[in-house]
């Protein structure tokens, strides 16, 4: 139970800065926030598509406090930019403030991701992570508008939003299993991970050993099969172990997951379309700015809804490997109805929400599943750098939804630019 509540508060304050940080896009650049989105998504790209080669000589505990001060800084930056006259600098500050709260959130899926894998109910804490990222896009929207009811600044927002870090740092050192917070990644210091998970050990209450005593085992296991003749025995070959590859050999290992990763790049290549395209040109009526940014925003609260339910319900039932490639196709159709109906209007009212929500189940439903069948079929020496490598397959999709919807903004600029802004991550 403590781990799932962990890994549950993990999941949200890893988020949700990169939620409220797009729910404040246009008070960053009005009119503009495509340049805040593409450097908000640009770093995560650089770092989930390389991480699979370096992210391992840093151990949790360090990848935590990485992300607590880059999002700190971020929101710093971004608050005390508010003081500078000059345009183009405060632009400047600010973007460096989005890109910085872009580290934290790009450091932190593939780092959780992994370490959800070696706990002794991985599936319990693969499904408390996925209903935190999913809570954060309702719980980054709502934290924005209550504040913007009150009245307060942008300075005051960023400053208030720094207690989201800080709950990052109490969820991973505090409540957090000692023995799961004090794994240090795989594939370094092995023999310092076994002297502080032995130390650790003899600390602990015994509710706490039962929790973790599989995942020590787990340690000793991905840290080096040599000190543990019979469980090295679990794994197919100690010469094909993530430890014994070197930097290309870890991103081909990676690339070979592809099957998990088209998946889950096509699904959200899919919905970002939708939201950065499709949903920004509905209306009712559609001549109507207001009205646009209304649908937009209450769509955006749908597309989140479904995310929450089946990020948070995916552990009540499984899905093959077949089921997980039918479900972005099913997206993509239903980013065709959309854009027919856009343009023809048959179907014209509030009741196209439903059709919002059910996108969100959609991209909730491959997440969730892709991941946990990820978790299941990968062999113990591997799943680590398996489940943090195949997290790279969703920024691609968003960066290019990103793209194409800067495109379209270009090509019809009426208003879609500034109502882009209220787009919540998932």
């Amino acid at each position: 139970m403590r781990t799932a509540i962990a890994f549950l508060l993990l999941g949200i304050s890893n988020n949700v800065t990169f939620c409220i940080v797009l729910a404040i896009a246009k008070d960053i650049e009005n009119g503009g926030v495509g340049v805040v989105f593409l450097a908000l998504q640009l770093p995560a790209l650089l770092i989930k598509t390389t991480g699979p080669t370096w992210m391992h000589l840093l151990g949790y505990r360090t990848r935590t406090i990485v992300q607590a001060t880059a999002a700190s800084s971020g929101l710093m930056l971004i608050a005390l930019s508010t003081f500078v006259e000059d345009d183009m600098k405060r632009l400047a500050i600010q973007l460096l403030g989005v890109s910085l709260c872009s580290v934290q959130n790009a450091v932190g899926e593939p780092s959780y991701l992994a370490l959800s894998s070696v706990c002794l109910r991985p599936a319990s804490a693969l499904a408390a992570w996925s209903t935190g990222t999913g809570l954060a896009g309702l719980l980054g929207f709502a934290w924005v508008m209550l504040l913007k009811m009150l009245s307060l600044s942008l300075l005051r927002v960023c400053l208030l939003s720094l207690v989201f870090p800080a709950q990052l740092l109490v969820s991973f050192f505090f409540i957090l299993p000692s023995q799961t917070h004090g794994y240090a990644s795989a594939e370094i210091e092995e023999s310092q991970t076994r002297d502080e998970t032995a130390a650790e050990v003899s600390e602990t209450t015994p509710d706490e050993k039962d929790e973790c005593e599989d995942e020590s085992a787990t340690n000793i296991l991905i840290s080096s099969p040599r000190d543990n003749p019979e469980e090295s025995l679990l794994v197919s070959s100690e010469d094909l172990a993530p430890t014994k590859f070197h930097p290309l050999q870890r991103f081909k290992f990676a690339m070979s997951l592809w099957r998990f990763m088209i998946p889950l790049f096509l699904v959200y290549l899919a919905e970002y379309n939708m939201q950065s395209g499709a949903w920004s040109a509905i209306g009712f009526p559609l001549d109507d700015e207001s009205a646009r940014n209304q649908f937009y925003r209450t769509s955006n609260i749908m597309y989140q809804c479904g995310v929450f339910v089946s990020r948070s319900c995916g552990q009540f039932f499984t899905i093959n490997l077949y089921v997980l490639w039918v479900v972005p196709l099913l997206q993509f159709l239903l980013l065709a109805f959309f854009i027919v109906n856009a343009l023809f209007e048959f179907w014209y009212d509030w009741s196209l929400l439903s059709m919002c929500f059910v996108s969100g189940l959609f991209g909730g439903t491959v997440y969730f599943h892709g991941f946990s069948l990820l978790s299941k079929t990968t062999e113990h020496a591997r799943k680590e750098l398996a489940m943090s490598s195949v997290s790279m397959a969703s920024d691609i999709g968003v960066t290019i939804a990103d793209f194409t919807g800067i495109l379209v903004q270009v090509s019809h600029p009426p208003d879609a630019m500034g109502v882009m802004s209220s787009r919540a991550a998932s």
